[in-house]
């Protein structure tokens, strides 16, 4: 299953009980992951994180076996940076998804191009300042 995060605290007893499979979508730290709002338009981090360390912090081994990470490459998004943040605070790597640029509409498409960067090439910029960045993916 693929959540936010943002209601893990109310279901996670649940989600253990009956042994789910999760992804948490959260793009790294704060500023990373600032893009993720509520629809008044607070930013969800830190309700993501703390429920990610409840759950964590609760169920050791379950999160081991049973909970990875999805991160979403957009403009403030770094290679490093996210990945030492999934490392240093959950002791995992994130699995990093491209914004979808499928159904964009044509309103949208100047905002969109704004959000949007680039993986690879980001990826093999990123990996010229640091070799061993490639050797990660």
């Amino acid at each position: 299953m693929t959540t936010n995060g943002t209601l893990l605290d109310r279901y996670m007893d649940f989600l253990v009980k009956w042994d789910f499979s999760l992804f948490v979508s959260i793009d790294g730290n704060e500023y990373h992951n600032s893009f993720r709002t509520y629809a008044n338009g607070k930013n969800s981090y830190e309700k993501v994180y703390n429920n990610i360390s409840l759950i964590k912090r609760m169920y050791p081994s379950y999160f081991v076996r049973k909970v990875e990470f999805n991160s979403v490459f957009h403009k403030r998004s770094s290679y490093l940076e996210v990945s030492n943040f999934f490392k240093k605070e959950f002791g995992k790597s994130p699995l990093f998804l491209a914004l979808n640029t499928f159904g964009v509409v044509d309103e949208k498409k100047d905002e969109f191009k704004k959000l949007y960067k680039n993986p690879v090439e980001t990826l093999n910029r990123e990996s010229e300042c640091n070799p061993n960045l490639k050797e990660q993916f």
